[in-house]
């Protein structure tokens, strides 16, 4: 096992000291001298500095992974290095390990035996496991196989965080490239941690290095603005503005029917015409914002698709018409969206069946106190003939609408 001196620390969140290399910072290169202190440096392991007063910079927990990576790698040949360890270490022979450090542990869900909670964001879910802050870690811990001892003073916070994205089709109204800025508060002090990896199924481990006894220890995440907490002791979190997030239900972006067969009411008419509603949503955040205070946007999804539009001429002649166009709108209370976002993927005609398709995602701006159940749909269709029957001439090309009104279930919070 490596000794203390060795102690691989997680990289650096803070900037570089005079004399600092690009490469330090990354823990991918060694310091401006060759030699013995080179070969030490090669030992050491990824490590997050945050000495007090110096500006801080984000690192995600793939990059620390990457640098784990190489610690292993070093790690393989001790046999070789055991006569350079040795001599190794910080020259006042204390520990490697300084409050503000993040070391990566040993599994992907080390701590999730521990303390739950959860922070809902507008891109997903982040659940979160913390055990009790401890003054070591044995080696079988951390993912450099080296044993952990706080500094005098400090403590060591474990945390195993996993990001699930509950609600994939929900993100096309969201509308955002925003992340989560993450930090942890304990006995009131702040030490930023990294990104969350929102690629890894697997989830993270590490253990974060405070000042302090860390007997009150809350997470607070940040985004695009707005803040949660959560109580990492007791699971109690305070949402604010992002507590609609907590009532999404998986089934509400299922579809249904919008009973649209009495959408079109002239005489000799006949269409074939399908329509499906997605939602509603009630959304504390979409199209890259957050609803103004008071408010909230409701989100739906239609989906239309028209085969046929048949007109008879009462006189035991017709003509059967095909869409070329479609232009699909959609209102509450003669109010427009917001934000309207097409499926450009669904054509009119469909090269493959034949149908005129169309799909539409809109974002409402409503009263959160009073949240609208109907939305007004208005399709306009441009026509081609087909082919048609009996000794009548029709129009080679028509306009024609179909408007009715969908009958929403809101839910409730």
């Amino acid at each position: 096992m490596l000794g203390e001196h060795a102690q691989v620390r997680a990289g650096r969140l803070a900037g570089r000291e005079p004399g600092e290399r690009v490469g330090d910072d990354l823990g991918i290169g060694g310091p401006e001298t060759g030699g013995h202190e080179a070969d030490c440096a090669a030992t050491r392991g990824p490590g997050l500095d945050r000495s007090p007063g110096r500006r801080t910079r984000s690192v995600t927990m793939s990059a620390m992974r990457l640098r784990s990576a190489r610690t292993l790698a070093v790690s393989a040949c001790l046999a070789l290095c055991l006569p350079v360890l040795a001599a190794c270490g910080d020259d006042d022979g204390g520990s490697a390990l300084k409050v503000g450090d993040i070391v990566p542990a040993r599994q992907d869900n080390q701590f999730s035996s521990g303390k739950r909670s959860m922070v809902a964001l507008p891109v997903g879910r982040l659940r979160i496991w913390t055990e009790k802050a401890t003054d070591t870690a044995s080696s079988d811990d951390t993912r450099q196989l080296e044993a952990l001892k706080a500094p005098d003073g400090a403590r060591l916070v474990p945390i195993s965080w996993q990001y699930s994205d509950d609600f994939a089709a929900a993100q096309t109204f969201v509308n955002t490239d925003a992340q989560p800025v993450v930090d942890l508060v304990s006995d009131g002090e702040t030490y930023r941690l990294p990104t969350p990896d929102t690629s890894d199924e697997n989830g993270e481990s590490f253990f974060v290095v405070v000042d302090g006894e860390a007997k009150k220890t809350t997470l607070k995440v940040t985004f695009d603005g707005v803040s949660q907490t959560v109580d990492l002791r007791t699971g109690r979190r305070q949402a604010g503005r992002a507590e609609p997030l907590y009532s999404l239900q998986a089934n509400r972006l299922s579809g249904k029917d919008c009973d649209s067969d009495s959408w079109v009411d002239e005489p000799l008419t006949a269409i074939d015409y399908a329509c499906e509603v997605t939602g509603p949503l009630v959304l504390p955040y979409a199209n890259g914002a957050w609803a103004k205070e008071g408010h909230v946007f409701l989100a739906v999804g239609l989906s239309t698709e028209l085969r046929t539009w048949g007109i008879a001429d009462g006189s035991g002649g017709g003509a059967l018409y095909v869409g070329t166009d479609a232009r699909l709108k959609a209102t509450i209370d003669d109010q427009k969206p917001v934000d309207t976002t097409k499926d450009v993927s669904k054509t009119c005609p469909d090269l493959r069946t034949g149908a005129c398709l169309a799909d539409a995602f809109f974002v409402f701006d409503v009263d959160a106190d009073k949240i609208p159940d109907q939305l007004d749909v208005d399709e306009t269709y441009r026509l081609q003939l087909r082919n048609s029957y009996g000794s009548g001439h029709p129009v080679n090309k028509m306009t024609k609408e179909v408007k009715g009104t969908v009958q929403m279930t809101v839910p409730q919070s």
